[in-house]
């Protein structure tokens, strides 16, 4: 900032002036998308911060240590102080900036709202002038902003910018590679240009720059700035134009009137003028087939080739107000140059001293006016230097203009004349013609030129006939006579051409294009073409078509590839459906078949398929892919054996409740025979035996899994036995209640017949009551 500084102060601005209506200068003055803080911020610090993360990044890892000016420091920090050296040197580069800009001193957009100028814009005289004397009479609050309005190119946030994604552009490339990932680099790159370019954008959108780089100068031949555009350009040489034809059309007899042909013409008379379709002149060399839109020097008079050779040049702008421009120095003015004035000045004596000296034209309308005096038989040429030549015109030039009215206006009687005073170098071969009809009168040039179109849309003269060709066509109707000039005719032969070749254009390409619309239905629905079907083939099948023929070789191809295309897409689903039906259908007839179980193999499966009606009877099904039909097998057995599991499952859960039924059954009996007393704590197998096996629920119990009757017995036996202490103390309650005490004389019975007496004793079993009168008997 040191030297941008010493820059702004040591050196001055370009004093550029201004046009009052230069749209280019007239934006509004608006707030800065990017600030001069924000600008400074980056500059110092945000890039810093950047380098040295990426160098901390990168040597984050490396304990080894660098002296700088006499300091150890770490690695990471001597590759950033390298690194914003770099950077500094470049920002201290960027110096030419700002020399350019003092240089350039181009005006900003928001010049004149910036400046507001004390000059009256509105004044006419102010309008188109350069002003470089005046002075800015807006008071800002930031004077800078007078300063800053004169520097607009180039812009210093651009390049500042510009600059920084260049470098880190650089600097990622080259410092992080192989840290971090390919994509993600090139993210970070594009986002950093990106937004250097964004900020070039945000220049021109806030009317601080321009989007050009070129000075605020007008370029050549364009008018000064305010003028909306510019006019038309001068002249330029355009390429040969065969369409148009000479003004002078060829005959193949002498105009009447004169002897015989003029001689050949000579380096002014080999250019002619000519009007094109849309009005304007130009010029053709009938020697070296040449056209032109600037006038030959040749036909030029001599005024024309003093203005010629004048550098100023006159043009009209949009408004109609004439201005000047020097095609040598690139100046444009409003005021004609003193050169020009000068040279205009002669031109207009030398023309008021030549019409004083000349003599006034008579008018010709016929051949009968021409004085034409005796002509030799071995004349080249006709006399004709007693007529005038309006216009600089040659004096052929004129003769011809008299014979084209004499034949646009015949006139029986002055054609009597006209023969009884010329003197024809032989007596005529041919009689007279008679008068031709008269010619219709038309309200202007637009139904004229209409009129001669239709003539020659009625005799449908070709697009690519010449003039000749076209005038035997059409000169035996009485519209050939709609126009009086030739150049009028050939004007509208020429506009009727290109007007048909657009439409045959136009209609060859429906056709064409209707062609390869019928060329490409046929191949989609003819039978002999196929997805696989190569090119050749198709030529050979259809090569005596006329649908085929009608098509050129290069777009048949074209075609030939789409119909493939969509025959190959065709046939594809056509089949996708197909596989799904078949796959549908040989499922159905498996799931008809009952002798297809979930072992059956799938060569068995086929022998059965074979004899199934329906399957042998189904064309598409014999045809089915082999793979396919492995698969919807596959499935089938699939869903069998699945069927298969679930119905061993179920036999299982039925078979588990059964034996679970006849092992609650089995117990019934065992508490039935403890009920009775038969099946105490203290009975055995072997006892119980006859009487539990006599019983069907006994028979119930063999054979099946688990836990087998005497498993049952015993365990309902250790069960009783686990009562016995408990039952023992509610015996001792009952004898106790009943104030009973067992002795040595005590018997069972009377043990039994107190203990029987209470009504505890309901649960109570019959050998855990004996084992206790047994504890208790040898207690006493």
């Amino acid at each position: 900032y040191l030297s941008i500084n010493l820059i702004k102060k040591f050196t001055t601005i370009y004093q550029r002036g201004f046009y009052c209506n230069d749209g280019n200068l007239s934006f509004p003055l608006s707030e800065e998308s990017v600030t001069e803080s924000y600008f400074r911020t980056i500059a110092a610090f945000f890039h810093c911060f950047v380098i040295a993360f990426c160098e901390y990044f990168r040597q984050s890892k490396n304990d080894q240590k660098i002296t700088i000016w006499r300091f150890k420091v770490p690695t990471w920090c001597g590759e950033a102080y390298h690194t914003m050296a770099s950077f500094g040197f470049g920002l201290l580069c960027a110096t030419i900036t700002v020399i350019a800009l003092k240089s350039t001193g181009r005006l900003r957009p928001n010049f004149l709202a910036v400046c507001a100028p004390d000059i009256d814009c509105s004044l006419p005289e102010n309008q188109h002038v350069y002003h470089v004397n005046f002075n800015c009479t807006n008071n800002l609050d930031h004077p800078q902003l007078l300063i800053n309005v004169r520097l607009s190119f180039p812009s210093g946030h651009a390049s500042f910018h510009m600059f920084c994604a260049i470098f880190f552009f650089v600097y990622i490339q080259k410092r992080m590679a192989g840290d971090i990932s390919i994509l993600l680099k090139s993210a970070v790159q594009f986002v950093i240009v990106i937004i250097a370019f964004c900020m070039g954008f945000s220049r021109v959108s806030d009317y601080h720059h321009h989007s050009t780089d070129d000075p605020n100068v007008p370029p050549p031949t364009y008018p000064p700035p305010g003028i909306g555009t510019p006019p038309l350009m001068p002249p330029v040489q355009i390429p040969s134009m065969a369409g148009f034809q000479s003004i002078i059309p060829p005959f193949s007899v002498p105009p009447p009137g004169f002897g015989a042909f003029p001689p050949p013409p000579n380096p002014a008379e080999q250019w002619t003028e000519h009007k094109a379709p849309d009005g304007r002149t130009y010029y053709y060399n009938s020697i070296t087939k040449q056209s032109s839109w600037q006038k030959p020097d040749q036909l030029k008079t001599a005024s024309e080739l003093l203005l010629s050779q004048c550098p100023w040049k006159e043009y009209v702008a949009d408004n109609g107000k004439i201005y000047y421009h020097n095609v040598n120095t690139k100046e444009s003015r409003w005021i004609i140059p003193p050169e020009l004035e000068e040279i205009k000045k002669k031109i207009t004596a030398e023309d008021n001293k030549g019409v004083s000296a000349s003599a006034t034209p008579t008018e010709v309308s016929s051949p009968a006016q021409l004085s034409v005096g005796p002509i030799a038989s071995n004349s080249n040429s006709p006399n004709v230097a007693s007529v005038a030549s309006p216009g600089g015109k040659s004096a052929l030039e004129s003769s011809m203009a008299a014979t084209l009215a004499a034949i646009s206006l015949p006139n029986p009687s002055s054609k009597t004349e006209e023969e009884a005073n010329i003197v024809p170098a032989e007596p005529p071969k041919e009689p007279p013609k008679p008068a031709p009809e008269p010619v219709k009168v038309f309200k202007d040039k637009k139904e004229a030129m209409e009129a001669f179109k239709e003539l020659l849309k009625s005799k449908n003269v070709p697009s690519n006939s010449t003039w000749e060709q076209c005038v035997k066509i059409i000169s035996s109707d009485s519209r050939y006579e709609t126009f009086k000039k030739l150049n009028e005719k050939k004007q509208v032969f020429n506009a009727y051409k290109t007007q048909k070749q657009k439409d045959e254009k136009e209609e060859n390409r429906l056709k064409a294009k209707k062609s390869k619309e019928q060329l490409e239905e046929f191949l989609l629905t003819c039978d002999k073409i196929s997805s696989t079907t190569k090119y050749y083939k198709c030529d050979e099948l259809f090569v005596h078509t006329e649908i085929w023929t009608n098509v050129n070789d290069a777009d048949r191809r074209d075609i030939y590839e789409d119909v493939i295309f969509t025959l190959a897409k065709r046939e594809k689903e056509e089949a996708k459906v197909l596989k799904k039906r078949n796959m549908k259908k040989l499922a159905e007839v498996l799931d008809s078949m009952t002798k297809i179980n979930y072992d059956t193999t799938w060569s068995e499966a086929q022998v059965l398929l074979l004899a199934n009606t329906a399957f042998k009877n189904d064309v598409n099904l014999l045809a089915m892919d082999k793979e396919d039909a492995l698969i919807v097998f596959e499935e089938h057995i699939r869903v069998l054996e699945k069927e298969q599991l679930e119905e061993k499952e179920r036999e299982k859960k039925r078979l588990k409740r059964q034996c679970r039924k006849n092992r609650d059954q089995f117990l019934a009996l065992l508490d039935h025979l403890h009920e009775e007393g038969k099946l105490t704590s203290m009975s055995l197998w072997v006892e119980l035996y006859p009487i539990i096996s006599a019983d069907i629920r006994f028979s119930a119990m063999l054979g099946q899994h688990g836990s087998t009757p005497l498993d049952l017995f015993k365990f309902y036996v250790e069960d009783l036995k686990a009562r016995f202490h408990d039952e023992k103390k509610i015996i001792k309650e009952i004898l106790k209640d009943k104030d009973f005490e067992v002795k040595v004389n005590t018997t069972f019975d009377q043990f039994a017949t107190v203990i029987c007496e209470d009504k505890k004793s309901a649960t109570l079993d019959a050998g855990n009551v004996k084992l206790t009168y047994n504890s208790l008997l040898e207690k006493t």
